[in-house]
């Protein structure tokens, strides 16, 4: 039996798939700002204005997690667990707005998105085991969570640059997909990065 031959795809239909995984890889920061807060939320049920929690924080930044322990350390409980919450939700407010310019085409805010993440990713390291803390709070299962969130968005990251660039390279070897479009992924507001054309256009020419 013949194998079917599996259908090449166009090079608008390559450039849409390409511009689709940029949205969706650089929608973890999104997520990122999301979790940070929920993470504080949860770290705030567990302490119950008493202690530090076991884990509620680990999946918060390691910013986050410094400027917690601080704050527990040295105010009391309740007002600590409310700057906390505020802290988590400027922050988290931050990543989210990030995650949804960076889809519409502002590259700077992916940048500076990215670029704190990968500095709070280091960070991580300090806080877990170079900063002293008034608390013996940081055990193997925190540290493992908050490495693995980071690496889970870092991989995300990653991928949102490779499709960026890839996009950007192929609107300026192609004219059949640069011609469908007025600038390139630098793009303003008014211009849309997805369904430039569609296939059956082209099945059409």
């Amino acid at each position: 039996m013949k194998k079917k031959e599996k259908k090449k795809l166009s090079d608008i239909a390559l450039f849409n798939r390409s511009l689709n995984r940029y949205k969706k890889s650089v929608f973890f920061l999104f997520w990122a700002g999301i979790i940070n807060f929920l993470a504080a939320i949860i770290g705030v049920i567990q302490s119950k204005g008493e202690f530090w929690p076991s884990s509620g924080y680990a999946l918060s930044f390691s910013s986050q997690i410094f400027i917690n322990t601080l704050l527990y350390s040295y105010l009391d409980p309740m007002i600590a667990i409310f700057i906390i919450l505020i802290i988590s939700m400027v922050l988290g407010a931050f990543f989210v707005l990030c995650g949804i310019y960076s889809q519409k085409g502002y590259v700077i805010l992916f940048y500076l998105g990215s670029g704190f993440y990968l500095l709070d990713f280091i960070f991580l390291f300090f806080v877990y085991f170079l900063i002293p803390l008034s608390r013996p709070i940081y055990n193997w299962t925190n540290f493992a969570f908050t490495l693995v969130m980071h690496l889970v968005v870092l991989f995300f990251i990653g991928a949102g640059y490779y499709y960026y660039f890839k996009v950007n390279k192929m609107l300026k070897k192609n004219r059949e997909v640069r011609k469908h479009k007025n600038l390139d992924i630098d793009f303003k507001e008014e211009v849309e990065i997805i369904a430039i054309k569609k296939e059956e256009d082209s099945l059409k020419n």
